[in-house]
């Protein structure tokens, strides 16, 4: 279940909601103007829907569990690549991928940990799990403005959020959970 809640910190909360208040100095230093602005907005929330597909389509719990895994990295990967950047187009897609991200945790991190749940006859209190939305979104608001505190240059901010992640990283261990059977 931690895992779980870390998971959704880190694809959620920082790969995927980080954006938002990080946006103004990132506005401010590089020139990015609303439009823009909204539009890689935009392209994260295609991304979480195209991940949303692509999940719904995976029948295979093995193939569900790497996709799981690889948002995770993605998710370090993609807040890190934010900051080596000024270039519109790979903001692009480094916000749209951070929307992958978010559907892997949100859709393929809840049904992992419920099946993990209901393996293991426990209650499938599912509910505790998405403690790391809201745990998440705190993290990312707070830590902007701690981070804006100590690193005013956003590309700093970005690369300070994505060592934090490496707080919330938790590969989930697949020989333990045995999601194959």
């Amino acid at each position: 279940m931690l895992g779980g809640i870390c998971g959704l910190v880190l694809t959620i909360g920082l790969a995927r909601f980080a954006y938002t208040p990080l946006l103004p100095a990132l506005q401010t230093q590089t020139g990015l103007n609303d439009a823009a602005a909204g539009g890689l907005a935009a392209i994260n929330y295609a991304g979480y829907i195209v991940g949303a597909l692509v999940t719904a389509w995976m029948d295979d719990v093995r193939w569900r569990h790497r996709f799981y895994s690889a948002g995770l990295w993605m998710a370090l990967l993609t807040t890190a690549a934010m900051a080596l950047s000024t270039w519109l187009p790979a903001w692009g897609l480094w916000r749209f991928l951070g929307g992958l991200c978010g559907a892997t945790g949100m859709l393929l991190g809840s049904g992992l940990v419920l099946g993990w749940l209901m393996r293991q006859g426990r209650r499938p209190e599912l509910g505790v799990l998405f403690i790391g939305l809201g745990l998440g979104i705190v993290v990312s608001a707070l830590g902007a403005w701690v981070l804006s505190g100590i690193w005013t240059l956003w590309s700093d901010q970005w690369l300070a959020f994505a060592a934090l992640g490496l707080l919330f990283f938790v590969p989930p261990p697949l020989q333990r959970l045995k999601f194959w059977r």
